[in-house]
């Protein structure tokens, strides 16, 4: 029998009981990918219910979904789910992956009530990315979340100001200027009426946090590091559009090495310009460059 990791259900699902026939299901997908490891976590988890011999019901978990990981890289999940099918539900194979988009239902999951075709389509689905496709998907996850991150953190330091107020002063003094033959005008900088909160000193430091990292990506700088589950690092370097795989921390870059000790102790979404953020869970951007320790 194929072992299946359980090591992440949180203690409220370790007795969830397996599906009758996803083990063996697992069981045949892991003779066409010898490679491929299995295992479960709380969202392989949903809550079923059942008929006892005494015509009463009761409610149970069950873990109705294994997650696929080869490399260390997941690459998608192998499910038995219950489906209403010419006139009757009927449990089917379902097989998910990212390389399926579909418009309607679950879009990254086919299901199939033959055993035979889903096997085909682990073949044809379950394939890990190769090096282009994961340049982009770091590039594009890094990206797109630095980019979210300094959208929000203007939003905060703008609502953090009273608009009305400052957009009155500066027309006056504009006005005034204007009319005296003056290019500037000048604002108070602690003025308490332009400020509705009394952290928008922290909004603002946060603000120039962020500013500092997507200003380092628009100028083509630093990396893009995704993490895998074997220990091995993807590495996207931004000056030149290269990605290279490292088998163990001590093989990545200095300045990554250097790094990447310090997001033990950062939160998701924590920035740090001298350092860079986490993105996700296993994705990072990393600043380039000697790291300047200090005083």
């Amino acid at each position: 029998m194929i072992h299946i990791d359980k090591t992440n259900l949180k203690q409220k699902n370790k007795d969830a009981e397996m599906h009758p026939n996803l083990s063996a299901y697992v069981t045949e997908v892991s003779l066409i990918k010898p490679t491929c490891d299995f295992f479960v976590n709380d969202d392989c988890v949903h809550n079923v219910w059942r008929k006892l011999d005494s015509g009463e019901t009761e409610d149970y978990k069950q873990i109705y979904r294994v997650s696929v990981r080869e490399d260390g890289e997941n690459i998608g999940f192998l499910s038995i789910v219950r489906e209403y099918r010419g006139g009757s539900n009927l449990d089917v194979y379902g097989v998910g992956s990212f390389r399926i988009n579909k418009s309607r239902g679950q879009n990254d999951l086919t299901t199939t009530k033959h055993l035979k075709v889903a096997l085909r389509n682990v073949k044809k689905l379950m394939v890990g990315r190769d090096y282009t496709e994961l340049a982009d998907l770091i590039k594009d996850s890094v990206s797109n979340s630095i980019h979210s991150f300094i959208h929000q953190a203007k939003n905060q330091v703008k609502w953090g100001v009273d608009q009305e107020e400052l957009a009155i002063d500066y027309a006056l003094l504009a006005y005034h200027a204007t009319n005296q033959g003056f290019d500037t005008v000048i604002l108070p900088a602690n003025e308490k009426k332009y400020i509705r909160r009394k952290d928008l000193d922290k909004d603002i430091a946060k603000y120039l946090e962020v500013q500092t990292l997507h200003t380092m990506i628009a100028d083509k700088k630093g990396y893009g590091v995704q993490t895998f589950s074997n220990g091995s690092y993807a590495v996207y370097n931004f000056s030149n559009n290269s990605i290279k795989r490292y088998k163990t921390m001590e093989e990545l870059p200095s300045d990554i090495m250097t790094r990447l000790p310090m997001f033990k102790v950062m939160q998701m979404e924590e920035v740090n310009a001298a350092f860079g953020c986490m993105v996700k869970a296993d994705m990072y951007f990393i600043v380039s460059g000697d790291l300047e320790m200090q005083p």
